[in-house]
Order: structure tokens, then sequence, then C-alpha cells
């Protein structure tokens, strides 16, 4: 993998460990969510407009590209915030980011993307990594209650969000090489910000938005801000990089996340995620020599 697109990606691995924390935080976290997206949309509204003045999005097939990104990313954003309504973020968040136990197939099988041996090796650490965050001890027991909590409905949205961070992944891969990655981006998340913000206007209590943005604000234009920034970088790694690769490398993210919880909502560290931590870092310098 090339020097510029992994530092990319290291960036992003820290503004992203920040906004999923801040996200925690929200009282109601679809209003949260949503509140966020809207600030997104009007933050970034002026910048879009010179850029599409100044370049154009490129290709009469832009809207299909922002709508089907729009859904999947809809999608991740409902799974993660289900999955956070149920298990605590330093569960939730590992699994959530576990876009390696499917991407490499996916990527493979509609892409053709193809990784060497150390990009086998490097990716096969950081999902073995990601699978021991949810380890409590390396006891028997602690493998069964693992296998017994794959079926808990928190898992199973972390899951599926994990899917869809596969997914649009690829979706991305390919818009980009067509599209600014700014310009892509604003698009799709102004159509969920669209969506999102009607559903405050007409399903969302008032009092709910009123508490949650007077509390939040401040944290919300963050998540709004970060959420933005995060992932157009990591569109520019993914136009220099191969999917899979950038999609290992943000699973770094884990380890800002699991430190967050425990700096400053008490979360406990127990010895095999200290063990998964050392497996990340390996897996995620590797990938520096993948190609």
């Amino acid at each position: 993998m090339q020097l510029v697109p992994y530092l990319l990606v290291i960036v992003s691995v820290f503004t992203h460990g920040i906004w999923n924390f801040l996200a925690k935080q929200g009282q109601n976290k679809d209003v949260f969510i949503g509140l966020s997206l809207v600030s997104s949309a009007v933050m970034f509204f002026i910048p879009y407009l010179v850029l599409l003045q100044r370049v154009g999005y490129g290709t009469p097939r832009w809207p299909l590209f922002a709508i089907v990104a729009a859904v999947i990313s809809g999608l991740n954003y409902f799974f993660l915030m289900q999955a956070y309504k149920h298990i605590e973020l330093s569960v939730a968040y590992p699994i959530a980011r576990a876009s390696t136990l499917f991407l490499p197939f996916l990527a493979y099988a509609f892409i053709g993307e193809r990784i060497d041996t150390i990009g086998i090796i490097s990716i096969g650490l950081i999902t073995v990594a990601v699978l021991g965050f949810q380890l409590e001890s390396f006891s028997k027991a602690a493998f069964l209650s693992f296998f017994r909590n794959l079926m808990r409905p928190g898992i199973l949205y972390a899951l599926l969000t994990a899917l869809t961070v596969a997914g649009y992944t690829l979706w991305d891969k390919v818009a980009v090489t067509d599209i600014h990655p700014f310009l892509y981006f604003y698009s799709y998340t102004s159509l969920i910000a669209l969506v999102y913000g009607a559903w405050l206007l007409t399903k969302a209590p008032r009092a709910d938005i009123r508490m949650e943005w007077q509390a939040r604000k401040l944290s919300i234009v963050m998540v709004g801000f970060l959420n933005m920034f995060t992932y157009v970088i990591v569109l520019f790694a993914l136009e220099m990089s191969k999917a899979t690769y950038v999609g290992g490398l943000r699973q770094l993210s884990l380890v800002v996340g699991m430190f967050l919880g425990w700096k400053f909502l008490n979360e406990e560290i127990p010895f095999p995620r200290i063990v998964s931590v050392i497996l990340l870092i390996i897996g995620s310098s590797l990938i520096v020599f993948a190609r």
C-alpha cells in the first residue's frame, strides 16, 4: 500500500473514533445523528457549490452513484445506532468496524480485487483482532459466551453495520473513479440528511429535538464536521489503493474507540482486548508492505 493513502487512513482512524465516541453520548441516538447529518449538509453547502462550479460531477451517472450510496449508508447509520442502543460502545464499535469479515470476499467477487500474501496475513491478523475484542478472557467459558452472544440483538445489528461498511466501501471505490470524492460524498450524505430531516420534522417529538440540541449542540456540530472530513479523506485513499487494504487499515479506529470508552465511559479493558490491540497494530503495520 502506498504511503500517502496509508497516512490518510491513519488520520481518519482518529477522527472516526472521536465522532463515534461523541455520538455515543447522545441521549436520543436517532435524533442526535439526524441533527449531525443536517448540520453537516448545512456546514459544507458553500464549499460544495464552489467545487461543483469548478470541476462538476464529470459523469451523467452521478445520481445513481449518490442514491445507491445513500441507501447503503443510511442503513449503516440505522444499524449502528440500534447496536449502540443495545450494547456498550467497546463491544458494538469493534464488530461494527469489522468489515474485513466480508470485504476481501466481496472485493474479489465484484471488482476482481486480489491481495498478495502479506495482504492476506495482515487482513487475517486484523480480523482475528477484531473478534478478540469480544472476549472477556481466554477461557472455554468465554469462548462459549462469545458464540452465544452472536445472537444478541445488539451484536446482530453491529454485524449488519459491518456488512454495510463493506458494501459502501466497494461502491465508493467504483464511484470515485468517476466523481470527485467530496462532491460524491456530499451528494449522498445530503440525501440522507434530507430523509433524517424529514423524519425529525414529522416523527420525532419536538421536545426531544430541542432537548438534544440544547444539551449537545457542540457535539452534534463536531460529529457533522468530523463525519464529512473523515470519509472524504478515506475516499481519496480509495482512489489510490485497494478497497480491502483501506477497509482493513480503518480497523485501527477500534483502538481509539476502546481508549475513549475506557477513559471517559469507565468501560473495562480485559486482557484479550490488550492482545487484540497488539495484533491489530501488527496487522495494520504490515499493510504498508502489501501490494
